[in-house]
Formats: C-alpha cells, sequence, structure tokens
C-alpha cells in the first residue's frame, strides 16, 4: 500500500508542479480553462485511485487520457494514461494495464516506462 500512496502523492506533486502560468501569454483562455478542466479530473483521478476507487479513477481520467496532444498538455494526458494504467493494473486487468503504461511512456511519463518494467519482470 506504501508504493500506491508514493504512486499517488508523486502523479499528484506532478500535477501540482505543472504551471500554467508559465504558458498563459501562449494559450488563449479557452485553452487555459480546458487545461484547468483537465488537470481537476487527473487529480480526481489520482485521489480515487489512492483510495481504492479503481473504476471511479477510470471513470474521471479516461476522457483526459484520450484527448489529442498538444504542447501545452502532453504531461496532463500521460499522467492520466500512467493512472488509467495502474488502476486497471489494480483490478487485475493486464492487457489494458500495459496499453495505458504504453501510451503514457510513450509520450514521456517515466513513471509510465518503469510500470512496463516492473510488469515485464
Amino acid at each position: 500500500m506504501n508504493k500506491l500512496k508514493m504512486t499517488v502523492t508523486t502523479t499528484l506533486l506532478g500535477l501540482s508542479l505543472m504551471s500554467l502560468s508559465t504558458y498563459s501569454y501562449e494559450l488563449t483562455l479557452e485553452q487555459s480553462n480546458i487545461q484547468v478542466a483537465m488537470s481537476g479530473r487527473v487529480k480526481q483521478a489520482a485521489l480515487e485511485m489512492g483510495a481504492g476507487n479503481y473504476s471511479k479513477a477510470i471513470e474521471y481520467a479516461e476522457p483526459v487520457a484520450n484527448a489529442p496532444i498538444t504542447e501545452f498538455n502532453q504531461e496532463i494526458i500521460s499522467s492520466a494514461q500512467f493512472t488509467l494504467g495502474y488502476s486497471y493494473l489494480a483490478k487485475k486487468n493486464k492487457k489494458k494495464a500495459i496499453l495505458w503504461f504504453q501510451k503514457s511512456c510513450k509520450n514521456g511519463y517515466s513513471y509510465g516506462c518503469e510500470m512496463l518494467e516492473k510488469i515485464k519482470k
């Protein structure tokens, strides 16, 4: 359970450290609002995952994980993909977990790559 708490904490910390204001000069107000909404869904998914509510975590993360990637949302989307992978793994659906970890890893989320390595062992 400590590994799960560390993963959730790491996910939340990563999301908290993302600074939308850094990109504010390049984002429209509408784009900023979308980013905030996406980030909120991923944070809620991570909280649900930490509480063991994996179906709820999937429900929150899936729309974000399937969104088109831009230069401004790649980290949020790859985090959502990782959250889906972890939730599916917890629900014993290894095939879907691997799929989402692969997507997360491909999109630059190092924890997704680490989970793929652990699963292969």
